[in-house]
């Protein structure tokens, strides 16, 4: 692929400002947040970002008193990320008016949180429960030509306009025993809800956009189970034994495939501090 034809620029710029702050309002509430901002003169990919605006935030809570004299500490994390490039070239033989050449959009929406809820009932053992979801979506403008561009490429439209999204879900119980013996211990259990399409616009181009509408969907809910055994056999010296149990099910049933499955993982460790 020549130079002036690929879809990948040689070079790329990006700059990035970013604002921090952090604050202790009580001894035992914290936060901390960042609020940022991209902007790239020059773009290597399609889906490279040439715009941006991100936030993240993180912040804990501790309750000394808790729960019949439990201590219990609250976190919760989050971030978003908006961005977009409107500025991609697709460089072509000709002036703009024919279609010859074309500028590729791109828009992305990015973000998250979890919350977390730990409680220290002894001295060794530590419970904890979490909740997280995260999305994403992207539009792109799928852009062909009526001639290879190696060829001379013709002139450019749009063929689809494919909408990707994603949606995970995440609850996750578990506990740890530490330091009991020299024995380390850990348990969880966790269920993953995983939602992911992309879908066309109707009445744009081809009818490629109805294709994938019936075809690229994934459903899917995964139950984990994980366990961690760790002995410390003398100073510096540690074996141990981790298992896990992961059952994949399937929701959207797209024949003829089958995304039902089940995975076990047995791990075996040895670490020796030199």
């Amino acid at each position: 692929m020549q130079p002036d034809v690929s879809v990948i620029n040689p070079k790329s710029l990006s700059h990035r400002v970013f604002l921090k702050g952090r604050a202790r309002l009580f001894r035992s509430l914290q936060l901390s947040g960042e609020l940022g901002y991209l902007w790239a003169p020059e773009v290597a990919y399609p889906t490279d970002l040439s715009q941006a605006v991100s936030f993240r935030a993180r912040g804990s809570y501790s309750l000394r008193g808790g729960v019949a004299q439990v201590p219990l500490t609250v976190s919760f994390s989050g971030r978003v990320l908006d961005g977009k490039n409107d500025n991609f070239d697709l460089p072509g033989p000709g002036p703009v008016s024919n279609g010859a050449r074309r500028a590729k959009n791109f828009e992305r929406t990015d973000w998250g949180y979890d919350l977390t809820l730990t409680a220290l009932p002894w001295a060794s053992v530590a419970l904890y429960g979490t909740f997280s979801q995260s999305g994403d979506e992207q539009d792109s403008d799928y852009v062909r030509t009526t001639l290879a561009r190696s060829a001379g490429g013709g002139s450019f439209y749009i063929d689809s306009i494919p909408h990707y999204t994603s949606d995970l879900k995440s609850l996750i119980i578990g506990g740890t025993l530490s330091d009991l013996g020299g024995v380390n211990l850990g348990l969880s259990a966790a269920m993953t809800w995983a939602e992911m399409m992309a879908s066309g616009a109707s009445g744009v181009g081809s009818n490629i956009g109805q294709l994938i509408n019936d075809a690229n969907r994934i459903k899917s809910r995964i139950l984990t189970l994980d366990s961690d055994f760790d002995y410390s056999i003398r100073e510096g010296l540690v074996a141990g034994l981790g298992y896990r149990y992961q059952q994949f099910i399937d929701d959207a049933q797209l024949g003829p495939l089958n995304l039902d499955d089940a995975v076990h993982t047995i791990m075996l460790r040895l670490k020796l501090d030199l």
